[in-house]
């Protein structure tokens, strides 16, 4: 009996032959969640001497630098995509993916392996890199010989909003689903980690001089303050002036806003390490919650200049 495919699934599988990049997001945000788990690992047991510790401390390198090779698959074919007219195969960015992730986990399995085989991570590494680029710089080259043409879709079967959000990474449009989703993320995560006591250990935080000790679900939960705080000024600009902010400036907000928060994590954990009652360089995080706010208000500013008329119940 010949399988009759409704328009809901030939919709979604159009869609996944058009943004092939789409193959990178999982293993690119696994790879950043294992090394943001492991840095915390290591900075929560300084000065240990167990083997885990030394695993874990060699994941965070390992686990980073497969994130950025992820990124960069991510980048390459989004680039080709928008810049020129081929339509890359997503079979082979499918075999470019899962194989890059089958030959990651072999690296981490092979950092906890009992018999470790000298430079098996770096070397696996090389191969993803290597064997990643040659199947990409073939699906181009077997794109732009074949004369396939992007953009070329069923009348029947139109781009969804989805669809459209891939020409943005699939970032939201709005920026107050942007910070909402982040701080809904952070304070579940933060929550669930007080509940579940996972990971059980208590946090060294220097504050006033001194270092406290505190569970590490509540740096999370405060990790989620500026986000849920930015969301709602976001809403209540947009809902009570009627803002339209622009696009490209919320996006910017939100990476300023996410790469102060690494920045403190990252000067916390320099504090454990080097056993400092203070935050290293307090400059630097004050320049970026600095930038934050500056980068938020040039948004307001110019979406006061095309306000439009507020909602009206």
């Amino acid at each position: 009996m010949k399988t009759q495919l409704t328009t809901t699934t030939r919709k979604y599988l159009v869609e996944r032959n058009l943004f092939p990049e789409t193959r990178f997001r999982i293993p690119a945000l696994g790879c950043l969640l294992g090394s943001g788990c492991s840095a915390i690992y290591v900075a929560s047991h300084p000065g240990s001497q167990s083997a885990l510790f030394a695993h874990a401390r060699d994941l965070v390198v390992y686990l980073g630098i497969a994130f950025l090779i992820f990124v960069l698959f991510y980048l390459e074919h989004y680039l080709v995509r928008r810049l020129t007219t081929c339509k890359l195969d997503d079979r082979l960015a499918r075999w470019q993916s899962s194989g890059s992730s089958v030959l990651i986990l072999a690296g981490v399995a092979g950092t906890f392996w009992p018999l470790q085989i000298a430079d098996l991570p770096d070397d696996l590494l090389f191969v993803v890199g290597i064997v990643g680029e040659f199947l990409f710089v073939w699906n181009v080259i077997q794109a732009f010989a074949s004369g396939e043409i992007t953009g070329i879709v069923s009348p029947a079967v139109p781009r969804s909003e989805a669809a459209r959000g891939a020409d943005n990474f699939g970032w939201p449009k709005s920026p107050v689903k942007q910070f909402s989703i982040a701080a809904g993320v952070l304070a579940a995560g933060g929550i669930c980690s007080i509940v579940l006591n996972a990971p059980s250990v208590e946090i060294q935080v220097p504050l006033g001089g001194e270092m406290h000790l505190m569970r590490f679900g509540w740096l999370v939960l405060a990790a989620a303050i500026p986000f849920g705080l930015y969301s709602r000024l976001y809403k209540m600009f947009i809902e009570t002036w009627g803002i339209e902010f622009d696009d490209s400036l919320s996006r910017v907000h939100f990476v300023v806003t996410i790469f102060g928060v690494i920045l403190a994590i990252w000067q916390w954990e320099q504090s454990v390490m080097m056993r400092m009652t203070t935050l290293p360089g307090p400059e630097a995080l004050s320049a970026i919650a600095g930038l934050s706010v500056i980068v938020f208000v040039i948004n307001a500013h110019r979406g006061f200049r095309r306000r439009r008329s507020p909602r009206r119940k």
